[in-house]
C-alpha cells in the first residue's frame, strides 16, 4: 500500500457485476473490512474526545481570563466566550473576536 493511501478507506469491488449478482465476499474481505471498521471507531473516538474536552473547559473557564498565543507570536488577551468546531471566541474591549484554532499554537487561563 502506498504511503498516499494508508489511513484512507478504499472501495474496491471484486470483478464484474452481471445480471444484478451479487460479488461473492471471502473472508479476506470480510478481515479487511473488519481493518477499516476499527480504524474508523479510533477517528471518532479521538474526535469524541476532544470534543469532551472543549465542552469541559467551556463549562469551567467561560467569562475567564484567556491567553491566545497565535502562529505569528503574538498574543491575545481576552474573556473566553465559546469554542467552536474551527474557532476559539474572546471579548476583548466589549466586542467579540473569533480565532481560527489553527492559528492558535497554545493557550492558557
Amino acid at each position: 500500500m502506498s504511503e498516499e493511501a494508508k489511513g484512507k478507506i478504499q472501495i474496491r469491488q471484486k470483478g464484474p457485476r452481471s445480471g444484478g449478482s451479487r460479488p461473492s465476499i471471502g473472508p479476506k474481505d470480510v478481515e479487511e473490512l473488519q481493518q477499516d471498521v476499527k480504524k474508523l471507531k479510533k477517528q471518532v473516538g479521538r474526535l469524541l474526545n476532544i470534543a469532551e474536552h472543549e465542552e469541559n473547559l467551556i463549562e469551567e473557564y467561560r467569562d475567564k481570563s484567556i491567553t491566545l498565543k497565535l502562529v505569528d507570536g503574538s498574543e491575545e488577551v481576552g474573556t473566553l466566550k465559546e469554542i467552536t468546531k474551527f474557532q476559539i471566541v474572546i471579548e476583548q474591549d466589549g466586542s467579540a473576536n473569533h480565532f481560527y484554532k489553527s492559528a492558535v499554537i497554545k493557550y492558557h487561563f
